[in-house]
């Protein structure tokens, strides 16, 4: 077996998780990103909210191809794995506390950039956007603690079950789709009472 091989090989051993609600959340994933793309396609002549939705869809579909992939793993791995060949591994703490601080820093840069880009139309999906700022804060967690962020640290230790945090912003996702998708369009299509004509 190559070096790669085995590289990816000891990745895959360690990523993914097997447990009964890491599946319930990992189907909870498939549909919600499967709604959202079914959604955008709906909304794609309102321009503003589309692209307020398709940045939700493809956070979605990061976080849940993440979820079995585990792709922190990779990059942890394979980030001590250059530090150890270029000689930096004395310095892996600082180096894993700059990753942290620049993958938030993107994070907080895209996020803001869509919410000034759609501000018009972010009251329409404020209960989609609630479970999606869950998300992130289950992300900014995972990311911390990973990275060692002493905050992210404290807040898994006074939540205790994150994952908890990731299944709460789902169903709140998934709820707010189905609202939009079919009980917002049957409210549009109901007939509007004339108005009594005036004596």
């Amino acid at each position: 077996m190559s070096r790669l091989e085995d590289f990816i090989a000891r990745w895959l051993s360690r990523s993914g998780d097997a447990t009964f609600w890491s599946w319930v959340i990992t189907f909870l994933y498939a549909v919600v990103i499967i709604l959202s793309f079914l959604y955008t396609r709906k909304i794609r002549g309102d321009k503003p909210l589309h692209l307020l939705w398709m940045a939700l869809s493809t956070f979605l579909l990061a976080m849940g191809v993440n979820k079995q992939l585990d792709f922190q793993t990779l990059l942890i791995m394979g980030g001590r794995y250059l530090a150890w060949k270029t000689g930096f591994i004395r310095y892996g703490w600082v180096i894993q506390m700059a990753a942290g601080a620049i993958i938030s820093s993107l994070c907080f840069a895209a996020i803001l950039y869509i919410l000034i880009r759609c501000r018009s139309v972010l009251n329409r999906a404020k209960t989609a956007l609630a479970g999606t700022a869950i998300l992130l804060l289950f992300l900014f967690i995972r990311i911390g603690s990973i990275t060692g962020l002493r905050t992210a640290m404290i807040l898994q230790y006074i939540i205790f079950h994150i994952h908890a945090l990731e299944l709460l912003g789902l169903t709140i996702i998934f709820a707010s789709l189905i609202y939009y998708i079919f009980l917002d369009a049957k409210k549009e299509q109901l007939p509007h009472r004339e108005a009594a004509p005036e004596l």
